[in-house]
């Protein structure tokens, strides 16, 4: 089963290695310049965004705050990546990791009025891959694998609803759309295209475009 269904291309995670390497190079430009310098550079603003700049729904996604915001989500990209790249190879990979972010800040946007920057929405979205692996394929992952993905996205919720400066909208968000896109997409060569494939990525679709318009309709400025 694994030569169907992983992508065997390369063994090393090229795409969560260049990943870290950009969240690295610009956090440290962000570091040097000040912290104003965020805003600029894409920070999810709520009110930029309600003049048009639908580009901050991408951007925040390779920002940091400080070092230690920096230092957690870069240890949880490589602890967690390499697994995803590998069960989805590196394009499946990429995509999950953009929509999960694009979604978990379309969320902050809808529910939340705070300025912010993170990985962290993008790396939910990475548990929610591995999450959906633990799910429809029991023979790949261990129970006790699944049994800590579980643990970790349960603390890690309850640690950001327990903290009023995390966007736990943000990591809701990412979740969910880990988890949608990759059944959406399925694992690595696993390319055929069934209705039910269709009918989520439409949810997906509908969970983006509906946020957004919930976020206009009922702006947190």
């Amino acid at each position: 089963m694994e030569n169907k269904l992983f992508n065997l291309d390369s063994n090393k995670p090229i795409l969560t290695y260049a990943l870290t390497a950009i969240n690295v190079v610009v956090a440290f430009i962000g570091f040097f310049a000040g912290p104003e310098i965020l805003l600029e550079l894409g920070a999810k603003y709520n009110p930029y965004i309600l003049q048009g700049q639908f580009w901050r729904f991408v951007t925040p996604v390779f920002l940091h705050l400080n070092l230690i915001h920096l230092g957690v989500n870069t240890y949880s990209l490589l602890a967690i990546g390499p697994a995803v790249e590998k069960f989805f190879g590196k394009v499946k990979f990429l995509a999950i990791y953009l929509i999960a972010g694009i979604l978990g800040n379309v969320a902050s946007f809808a529910f939340s009025p705070s300025i912010s920057v993170g990985a962290s929405g993008a790396i939910f979205g990475l548990l929610g891959a591995l999450f959906y692996v633990g799910i429809k394929y029991k023979d790949i992952l261990e129970q006790r694998f699944m049994t800590s993905i579980v643990v970790m996205i349960a603390m890690n919720l309850i640690y950001g609803f327990m903290h009023s400066n995390i966007d736990n909208f943000g990591h809701i968000g990412g979740l969910i759309g880990g988890f949608i896109s990759s059944y959406s997409l399925g694992l690595g060569y696993s390319d055929k295209l069934t209705f039910k494939k269709i009918v989520v990525f439409c949810i997906l679709l509908i969970l983006v475009i509906g946020g957004i318009l919930f976020g206009f309709l009922n702006p947190q400025t």
